[in-house]
């Protein structure tokens, strides 16, 4: 079988584009991540960022309060509890059983 024919050689203009592009990316982001006044800058948009997911997590909760709908964490908080519960329920069943065959032997 003939090999297929490379329609694009490896050194054509777009992978030349990217590899430039992918270089000078790399050497930028090395200089922005060493300069302190961008750091500090990033941090402080980071910052704000999480003041206002924050917010809006309080919104959201508030709104959903309102409409009578439970909030996540409430939803986790009753499936917690329906989980112990069936915990509990399979000890109580195991322990009539025990109770049921120790009678049944017994008699």
């Amino acid at each position: 079988m003939a090999e297929k024919e490379n329609l694009l050689p490896e050194t054509n203009i777009f992978s030349e584009m990217m590899k430039y592009f992918q270089e000078s990316t790399a050497q930028f982001l090395s200089k922005m991540t060493q300069d302190d006044k961008y750091v500090k800058a990033l941090s402080r948009f980071r910052d704000s960022l999480l003041d206002v997911k924050s917010y809006s997590d309080k919104i959201v909760a508030q709104t959903m309060k309102n409409m009578n709908l439970p909030t996540k964490e409430e939803v986790e908080r009753a499936l917690y509890k329906m989980t112990m519960l069936e915990a509990k329920m399979n000890d109580i069943s195991d322990k009539i059983d025990q109770l049921l065959k120790k009678k049944k032997s017994d008699a």
